[in-house]
């Protein structure tokens, strides 16, 4: 996941107003979908991959919003309404099929 999203070398911050191009969302949006876990990994660290990677694809989105990228009729994602809510499904499902000792690991935060 670090080697696949390096975002202090892959941000174009050129001052204090970034641009994010729709082409370079969608370039670390696909390589952050690619990256693997390895099975060997616990339980409770993979849990923390996929809350991550869920946390870094919102953030993606949330830039989206911020570059004017998101329209009310696009299909692509991160581009349309419908990404966040795909998101927190998605972080939900992962949730809801580890065991309660994984997640009593995260503590309340986790859980509620």
């Amino acid at each position: 996941l670090i080697h696949t999203l390096s975002l202090h070398d892959a941000l174009p911050i050129s001052s204090k107003s970034a641009d994010f191009s729709k082409t370079w969302l969608v370039e670390v949006l696909r390589k952050l979908a690619a990256s693997t876990m390895t099975c060997e990994s616990l339980e409770t660290h993979q849990l923390d991959i996929l809350v991550s990677r869920q946390w870094l694809q919102m953030l993606l989105w949330q830039l989206s919003v911020k570059q004017g990228l998101l329209t009310l009729s696009s299909t692509e994602e991160p581009f349309n309404l419908q990404y966040p809510i795909l998101l927190a499904r998605d972080v939900v499902r992962s949730i809801c099929s580890v065991n309660q000792e994984s997640l009593d690991c995260h503590g309340i935060g986790m859980v509620s």
